[in-house]
């Protein structure tokens, strides 16, 4: 049997998995960077701001910031990198931990770390999907980057 755990550490290793085949799609159309890539840097900036607080670090990006393609490159990598670390480093019993932090407008704040893992996910859905539709709207291959796609992905072997 599978423990709630477990759900966890596949649904945060889904996060990078599912921004890997869309930045993939996306590198396949490079006339759709000019519009892809702000959003698309504005999710990795998102992960990574989450990632910095769950860490005890200030972010070092702002929430929309200006990158370029190869930029998003190696955030995209770092991401994949630190929230690796973050499941090494991470006890089952860790997931209800409280993380405190300051926002974007310096409000202090707590959460959760599930609840941020649960938003980091949800949150890179959201503009996954309005990439995807960018890739779509030229007659590109859209990638499937849902959750149970992974997961079943893993189920058999892939």
């Amino acid at each position: 049997m599978t423990s709630p755990s477990d759900h966890i550490v596949t649904f945060v290793q889904w996060i990078p998995w599912a921004d890997h085949r869309i930045c993939d799609a996306m590198g396949r159309h490079p006339e759709l960077l000019k519009n892809a890539v702000p959003i698309f840097s504005h999710l990795l900036a998102a992960e990574h701001i989450w990632l910095s607080r769950i860490n005890g670090h200030d972010p070092r990006l702002a929430v929309w910031p200006t990158l370029t393609w190869d930029d998003c490159i190696s955030l995209l990598n770092e991401n994949e990198v630190g929230y690796g670390r973050l499941l090494e480093s991470m006890a089952s019993n860790q997931v209800d931990r409280v993380v405190s932090y300051c926002d974007s407008k310096g409000n202090a704040n707590s959460t959760a770390l599930i609840d941020i893992i649960f938003h980091v996910g949800s949150h890179g859905s959201y503009h996954r999907g309005q990439i995807a539709k960018m890739i779509g709207s030229v007659g590109g291959q859209v990638p499937y980057t849902d959750y149970f796609v992974f997961v079943s992905a893993l189920q058999n072997g892939g």
